[in-house]
């Protein structure tokens, strides 16, 4: 599979974030556009916002108040002010657990990806049984493209908790992509398998996530496995109809 095609879903869904951004500062952080009931809420949020800065501006070292504020942030999606709160937080209390991996996971989700990597390895140092850094960490290596980390990573994490289908999936998408970087992914048809057996495995509690079927079509794929590859193909493109022009496109379908 040519490395060019492989981006294309990911452009597609970051196309989609955007515009799901633009639509939430043009429709919901904009009081005019809002219900009366909507507005007041909205204005409401921006006083709870402005009085958490006056705390925080009278006591620097006021913990609750920044991570009340970082939550708010969250909320209507600033993250960027959510991890300079954070980051503070962590600088205050550097042994608190929670603070560093909610830090290493705002550096993730604003695109922060090498500082979100460093930050989840400083958690998984100091605490090495925390799976959910551990999954943080497999997925800031997969954002890097370091798959071979990211399926390593990942497995400390289902290895840790078995049962949190999220530590399958990106164990899963670190092994197919890892099979994938290769000309001839079949190869690797061990990585593939195993991939294979996990998206499976999280099909229970995840029955509806066309993600999920996705990846396994593109699993299939690797292995030849040209019928399976086409349903579950079918699938992902019945649960995101936005991703059929992708596949189109690509040439995956």
């Amino acid at each position: 599979m040519n490395a060019w095609k492989r981006p294309v879903l990911l452009a597609v869904l970051g196309l989609l974030i955007c515009a799901a951004s633009w639509w939430y500062r043009s429709h919901v952080l904009m009081p005019d556009r809002l219900s009366p009931e909507r507005a007041a809420r909205v204005r409401a949020l921006q006083e709870r916002i402005s009085a958490l800065n006056a705390a925080i501006a009278a006591s620097p070292r006021n913990v609750k108040a920044r991570w009340d504020l970082a939550t708010l942030y969250q909320q209507v999606g600033m993250l960027t002010e959510a991890a300079d709160q954070m980051q503070e937080i962590v600088r205050i209390a550097p042994e608190n657990e929670r603070a560093r991996l909610s830090l290493a996971n705002l550096y993730l989700a604003s695109g922060r990806v090498q500082q979100a990597e460093a930050e989840y390895g400083a958690v998984t140092r100091r605490w090495p049984k925390d799976a959910d850094a551990w999954d943080g960490v497999a997925s800031a290596f997969y954002r890097m493209g370091r798959f071979l980390e990211c399926r390593q990573a990942a497995q400390k994490a289902v290895n840790l908790e078995p049962r949190d289908p999220n530590h399958h999936f990106i164990l899963g998408a670190g092994l197919l992509e890892y099979a994938m970087e290769f000309p001839n992914p079949q190869m690797h048809s061990d990585a593939l398998l195993k991939a294979q057996a996990e998206f499976t495995l999280i099909l229970g509690a995840w029955p509806d996530q066309g993600d999920v079927y996705f990846r396994l079509g593109r699993t299939c794929m690797g292995l030849r496995n040209g019928k399976d590859a086409l349903r579950y193909l079918r699938r992902a493109m019945e649960l995101l109809p936005e991703l059929k022009d992708a596949l189109i496109w690509a040439g995956w379908y």
